[in-house]
């Protein structure tokens, strides 16, 4: 909303402190509110967004990359290569998403005899920031299906930990490590 004035009785707190509540249309972003308090002759001006906890928009892309470390039975086989993927991520709650991701993953041979191959990845699941703060830890996890280069579509699972850092309302870094486990006839990946 372009302009307008809140005004209002002050609740004293009987400490020292004093309360007035604003109640904002929902569709009202915070970084469009300024504030200003007035006592006696000084004023005391700032943005809303810059006094209020971080608040994650509700959906977001981001795009992740790294390095792919093949574990259990397929390094036997395959050395690390390196990996990429996007994401959406939806808001259920301040602390806990929705995440769905396609991601693409590269193996390099470490045997003679055999190719290098690539895997994508299709997975969705939940994601929970557990602490709000500086750095955030995280933990998520889901299910999905994993695509080799060669061979057929396989279901699999996987467990993300790392800490998210907040840089402003619209950017935020995120570090962590995901583990995958491919379910494979025989054995898993």
């Amino acid at each position: 909303a372009k302009g307008g004035n809140f005004s209002g009785t002050l609740q004293d707190n009987l400490d020292g402190s004093y309360t007035q509540t604003l109640n904002l249309p929902l569709t009202t972003d915070e970084s469009d509110v300024d504030v200003t308090v007035s006592v006696d002759k000084a004023e005391k001006r700032f943005n809303l967004a810059d006094k209020l906890p971080h608040r994650r928009p509700k959906s977001s892309f981001s795009f992740h990359f790294g390095r792919s470390v093949p574990s259990g039975s397929f390094s036997n086989n395959y050395d690390p290569g390196f990996n990429f993927g996007l994401d959406l991520e939806h808001s259920i709650s301040n602390q806990l998403s929705a995440v769905g991701e396609l991601q693409y993953n590269s193996f390099e041979a470490s045997q003679s005899g055999v190719s290098a191959t690539d895997w994508w990845s299709i997975t969705g699941g939940l994601k929970y920031v557990l602490a709000p703060g500086a750095f955030n830890p995280l933990v998520a996890g889901g299910a999905g299906l994993y695509l080799p280069d060669t061979g057929s579509t396989k279901p699999g699972v996987f467990l993300r930990l790392g800490l998210t850092r907040p840089l402003n309302r619209h950017w935020s870094f995120e570090l962590g490590a995901d583990h995958h486990n491919i379910f494979t006839s025989g054995s898993n990946t």
